[in-house]
């Protein structure tokens, strides 16, 4: 849930700072199955794992992308 309104809100406007939460939460989501021990549930366990790794990945792309993109002044 938190995930979708920190998306929401990146689509009005993108910000840094929102990209990063997105990277964090997508790490909350590879480690919550091990943390709140229901890693014994393949399913939502992989399910937690794949989300939060693309999660990670699309948001750090983004920053990166920002970084290293030629903005107009």
């Amino acid at each position: 849930m938190i995930l979708a309104i920190v998306a929401l809100a990146e689509i009005s406007a993108f910000a840094e700072w929102e990209e990063w939460i997105s990277a964090l939460l997508g790490i909350w989501l590879i480690i919550a199955p091990f943390v709140l021990s229901f890693s014994s549930q393949t399913h939502a366990m992989w399910t937690h794992v794949v989300l939060g790794v693309l999660t990670a990945i699309v948001s750090l792309w983004s920053v990166w992308d920002y970084r290293h993109e030629p903005h107009a002044a």
